[in-house]
């Protein structure tokens, strides 16, 4: 690199009767590469490299990172649907046996209700050697039905 100064001298030149201005000098500084312009710093070739390394390095874990961040979503995703999937099925398993016990303990009911029907409950007594003594035979009461005809006006 090389920088310019420009160095004004001080002196003013007479010349017969008139003034000239002040001359302006430029000279030219060549500046060694290895060492930086002013207010730069300097970056050797290892520097350099290093901070490439460090930008590879940086980059690569950023990757991983979003690569595993994507892999967690979508395995908890999938993880997620399975088990909503196998609740759903047992929910269906478990309505099914609901019906089936229903229907098993409605049929229960009313064989419970032919059991304790007196009629049924006498019928066993006297099938199994059981005589009441004290109380007199249960008897149908005769039915008697009156019918009423009324008279339209």
């Amino acid at each position: 690199m090389s920088s310019v100064t420009a160095v004004q001298e001080k002196k003013a030149t007479v010349r017969s009767s008139t003034i000239t201005a002040p001359r302006i000098v430029v000279r030219t500084r060549i500046v060694p590469a290895s060492r930086p312009a002013p207010g730069t710093k300097a970056k050797s070739k290892t520097r350099a490299k290093a901070e490439a390394r460090a930008k590879d390095r940086l980059l690569g874990k950023a990757l991983l990172f979003v690569v595993l961040t994507v892999s967690s979503y979508a395995a908890s995703s999938l993880s997620g649907q399975v088990m909503v999937e196998k609740t759903r099925r047992e929910g269906i398993v478990a309505s099914s046996r609901a019906q089936l016990a229903q229907e098993k303990e409605k049929t229960l009911r009313t064989q419970i209700d032919d059991l304790l029907r007196p009629s049924s409950i006498e019928s066993w007594a006297m099938e199994n050697g059981f005589v009441l003594n004290d109380a007199p035979a249960i008897q149908p009461k005769p039915v008697t039905m009156s019918l009423v005809a009324l008279r339209d006006k």
